[in-house]
């Protein structure tokens, strides 16, 4: 009998405890919490001959599965166009949505094309289609190649090509 009263007892904390547990994760679990954390991330994919296309890396990145949204610290994107030359984007942060197939990237964006002389491209944002190999931004954009400069608002980028297309109010000096 001891041992029963016992028995219901630790089974009536337990519950007790089980309740307030499910409880307190409902109301106190902010928005953005996320399940999953992933770090030090790589992902390449590769053309029709085996050879790497693309690579996205990133120290850190944070998933919900309430959502499906990816949140990404420091990414960096990688492609190379029809000439073997590297574009390298970086930002401060990206997303993802496991229902779309683009990377959408904030602060801080730097694209570079690693070519003879370096192009540098800035803005504040940049949506990257990888499958595509294309990105674009409605955003302003500084653009510099040795000592010439472009400013437009809004770019389009073909990383298969290496076209940059500028949207509106292009205007730049050139020096040769």
């Amino acid at each position: 009998m001891k041992w029963h009263f016992i028995g219901i007892g630790l089974a009536t904390i337990a519950a007790i405890t089980i309740y307030q547990n499910k409880n307190d994760s409902l109301t106190q679990v902010p928005h953005h919490e996320h399940d999953i954390v992933l770090h030090d991330i790589e992902h390449s994919w590769t053309g029709q001959h085996g050879q790497v296309q693309g690579e996205i890396t990133s120290p850190k990145a944070k998933i919900s599965s309430r959502d499906g949204m990816m949140e990404i610290e420091s990414p960096k994107f990688y492609a190379l166009d029809q000439k073997d030359i590297r574009w390298q984007v970086s930002a401060d942060k990206g997303k993802a949505y496991e229902t779309d197939s683009k990377l959408i990237l904030s602060n801080h964006v730097v694209i570079r094309q690693e070519s003879t002389p370096t192009t540098l491209l800035k803005t504040k944002t940049l949506t990257i289609f990888p499958k595509q190999h294309f990105a674009n931004t409605h955003d302003a954009v500084v653009i510099t190649q040795g000592d010439s400069r472009l400013e437009a608002k809004g770019m389009s980028i073909d990383f298969e090509t290496g076209h940059i297309t500028l949207k509106h109010q292009a205007q730049g000096r050139f020096h040769e």
